[in-house]
């Protein structure tokens, strides 16, 4: 995995904004799953990922988002 620049990060925020706003809730969760692809070395959309489907009483997802970011993505502190 590489690092991506601020433009690339500004690009997928508003992407999942825009995403969230439309409020379907599959599309919402797929696209999350894509952007965690080039993304997942980021602890801002792993969080942003969890507190959405927290904010849809989607509290084993949540977890689960969470589980995989300790896993194998983000220091465990």
């Amino acid at each position: 995995m590489k690092a991506l620049d601020e433009g690339q990060l500004k690009n997928w925020r508003a992407y999942l904004d825009f995403e969230e706003k439309e409020g379907d809730l599959s599309s919402t969760v797929d696209l999350y799953e894509r952007a965690l692809v080039p993304c997942a070395l980021y602890e801002e959309f792993w969080i942003r990922y969890a507190r959405f489907l927290v904010r849809r009483n989607l509290i084993p997802a949540a977890d689960e988002v969470y589980r995989r970011a300790l896993a194998g993505f983000l220091n465990k502190k």
